[in-house]
């Protein structure tokens, strides 16, 4: 399974908002690995992000949602 494949089975999987060191923890990758797939999912349209001041949330786009 490549990584962009683990990071979006994990935040299908979990169905809510996650950081990126709980997504790291859960696909076994790097924090900065668990990151910049977490970003390239959100400019894929995959992915969401919210932010609260310097922390940063992420959550797959569920199709209804699109």
């Amino acid at each position: 399974m490549e990584n962009k494949e683990k990071v979006c089975s994990v935040l299908e999987r979990e169905k809510d908002w996650m950081s990126i060191v709980q997504v790291a923890e859960k696909s076994g990758l790097s924090r900065q690995t668990a990151s910049k797939y977490l970003w390239i999912l959100t400019a894929d349209g995959k992915a969401e992000i919210r932010k609260f001041a310097t922390a940063q949330t992420f959550r797959v786009i569920k199709e209804a949602e699109v």
